[in-house]
């Protein structure tokens, strides 16, 4: 029924209402039968997802005669309802909001006409079909939470300073990547340190530093209600580290490395990291595949440096690479291999590089584990490809990977579907066409309307010139890029697409863009397993998180040693005497080497004060000789030792 009704509503918005030779112009439908629209959609699809499905049969009922849309009888007292059901927060009040969708009329080019006709295919009732989109929905938005959650807990040091806007940021990353004896080929991205080892620890809370704010990576609730019985992680050379931790569990997980940050002009930059994971549940024998999103961090510096550039951060090269679109024989042969990974037997298919690359750095470890699940449980009833963002892109990719490239021998009869999440765009509108996928109905789409990411064009050339030269206008950017064939980047089908202009509050992006929407724009009944903090001091308010372990993640991770060399290669560049800096450094590394790694806790207690003083010292110097590096940092990192160890002792 709701595919119908999705299907009913898109072909009225995009049904010529008039020509020469059929002059409608009594019927044409204008700006108030496009706002009665998405005003009945956005109800009928909040409804859906929030499982009041019976409110939905009343609506849409051919026959009914109260509260039905065909016969003009929505009651304020129903829409109030139906607000308060959902969470829908709209700018009109709900004698409005009834009034317009009572208005309207039965000519042949009206909604109500072109939505009896799609309807007239169904009983009026809530097929089995619209319970399953309600539930994997909710399923896929917690498993592209985990992805994020996976690589944050990877991350060698939660406090990474290239979030924050920090002096001689160029020459941190020069010096950084020259102590950590790197060869040169990344030496343009930002630096970052993962343990993927440390991704098979998801009994804590992960703290992860994005800019000013903290964000706290809880379980998602998919995964405490269905129990996890293993994690593991498989590497480059497909190993596989396991961890078990609950045998009576349903669901193994499998995480993967990739690379991102590889540019058309530079293939031989990347930075491998948690790319994604795989889950199997062991009851239903369902196999989900999802990507994490791009690590965020100063937007117009991450956006400028990657679009002009191809340097910083490697998450946002990899999504600037979405104008390179074209593949074809004078590639070299990296190029080509990449290509063949994805569509084994078509050729001239025009994909964004930046998706297919990063996805290819993964495909053999994707590949590896779905074989050794086949092999370990025998069958695969379903796959699912989800992911936010970047990962949404690369989930496009990787059901493309499914239906024509190297993926396919492994599904036998499985169904694969794609459950993308504010995704961009991966192919142009000629390759769309030429697959013949441009309303796959196993491609569901969910994004704000607002979203730039979701409704950029591949086939535009002026936009995607008008964004690198206008891209730090973001007022502008939205009206830009918003044109009548937006949708024609994607395929698919945007069965959830929430209507921005129609709430109290407009979203614009770049918040439209973020994953919490997905959560805090309905009423799921569950709690939101992340959320941003300005101080350390508010998450000991909230029951959610453990607030000690948030802390001591903190703590524990902290590393003097780079500390020590930044302070030094500062002093050299600057021609200032630091010595008393280290020193204090030292001195506080000393303490920190005493502490007992079997009983941290106590340990932090009996050494608090002089380290509490140690620390304090250094701000001071550091500040009095005007070095802001690792400043932000080291106050945090005092605060959270002050606080942890006022609840530890």
């Amino acid at each position: 029924m709701y595919r119908l009704f999705i299907e009913g509503i898109t072909r009225y918005k995009r049904a010529s209402k008039s020509s020469w030779l059929n002059p409608q112009f009594m019927h044409h439908h204008g700006s108030a039968g496009v706002e009665r629209a998405n005003l009945l959609k956005e109800i009928i699809m909040r409804l859906l997802l929030c499982g009041y499905y019976e409110h939905i049969e009343t609506i849409l009922s051919l026959k009914g005669k109260y509260d039905s849309y065909f016969s003009s009888s929505i009651t304020t007292e129903f829409i109030d309802q139906i607000n308060k059901n959902t969470k829908f927060t709209s700018k009109y009040s709900a004698k409005k909001i009834a009034k317009i969708l009572n208005s309207g009329n039965d000519n042949p080019s009206s909604m109500r006409t072109f939505l009896k006709k799609s309807l007239s295919k169904t009983n009026n009732k809530i097929s089995s079909e619209c319970k399953i989109l309600s539930y994997l929905y909710r399923k896929h938005i917690d498993h592209s939470l985990m992805s994020y959650k996976l690589f944050a807990a990877s991350v060698q040091n939660p406090l990474d300073p290239f979030y924050a806007k920090v002096e001689n940021r160029k020459k941190m990353l020069k010096h950084l990547h020259m102590i950590n004896d790197r060869d040169g080929k990344d030496a343009n991205l930002d630096f970052m340190e993962y343990d993927f080892i440390s991704s098979l620890d998801l009994s804590q809370d992960n703290v992860y530093l994005v800019g000013d704010d903290l964000k706290i990576y809880g379980l998602p609730f998919f995964f405490k209600e269905n129990k996890i019985a293993l994690v593991s992680i498989v590497d480059d050379c497909f190993q596989m580290n396991k961890k078990i931790i609950n045998a009576a569990g349903l669901l193994e997980i499998y995480a993967f490395t990739g690379f991102t940050g590889s540019a058309k002009k530079n293939l031989n930059q990347n930075q491998r990291s948690v790319l994604g994971y795989i889950t199997f549940h062991r009851e239903t024998k369902d196999l989900t595949v999802a990507f994490r999103g791009s690590r965020s961090g100063n937007a117009v510096t991450a956006l400028l440096n990657a679009l002009f550039f191809s340097c910083g951060n490697a998450d946002w090269v990899t999504d600037m690479e979405i104008f390179n679109t074209e593949w074809n024989s004078k590639d070299n042969n990296l190029l080509s291999k990449d290509y063949k990974k994805i569509f084994t037997s078509i050729s001239n298919i025009n994909i964004a590089y930046g998706f297919a690359t990063t996805f290819c750095s993964s495909v053999e470890n994707i590949r590896a584990i779905i074989q050794f699940l086949k092999d370990e449980h025998k069958a695969i009833n379903s796959i699912s490809i989800t992911g936010h963002s970047l990962g949404g892109g690369l989930a496009q990719v990787c059901y493309l990977c499914f239906k024509f490239g190297v993926l396919s021998e492994l599904i036998n009869n499985s169904k694969v579907y794609c459950f993308p999440f504010s995704a961009p765009p991966v192919l142009t509108k000629p390759s769309i066409e030429k697959l013949k996928l441009l309303d796959d109905p196993q491609v569901i789409h969910s994004y704000l309307d607002s979203d730039l990411v979701h409704v950029l064009d591949l086939d535009n050339g002026i936009k995607s010139k008008i964004l690198k030269c206008y891209v730090a206008i973001k007022g502008i950017i939205p009206s830009i890029f918003r044109g009548s064939k937006q949708e024609l980047g994607h395929f698919g089908v945007n069965l959830f697409a929430f209507s921005t202009d129609l709430y109290k509050e407009k979203i614009d992006f770049p918040n439209s863009h973020e994953y919490e929407n997905f959560y805090t724009l309905l009423d799921l009944k569950i709690d939101l397993p992340t959320c941003i903090v300005k101080e350390l001091s508010e998450i000991k308010n909230n029951k959610r998180f453990n607030y000690v372990e948030c802390l001591f993640n903190i703590i524990n991770r902290f590393d003097f040693n780079i500390l020590r060399e930044s302070i030094q290669f500062t002093g050299l560049q600057r021609k200032i005497d630091v010595s008393d800096v280290l020193k204090e450094i030292n001195t506080v590394n000393s303490y920190y080497q005493m502490i007992d790694g079997n009983n941290p806790m106590s340990s932090y207690v009996k050494y608090f004060q002089k380290i509490d003083i140690s620390l304090k010292k250094i701000i001071i110097l550091m500040e009095s000789k005007k070095i802001q590096d690792y400043v932000t940092i080291l106050k945090i990192y005092r605060e959270a030792i002050r606080e942890f160890t006022g609840y530890a002792s």
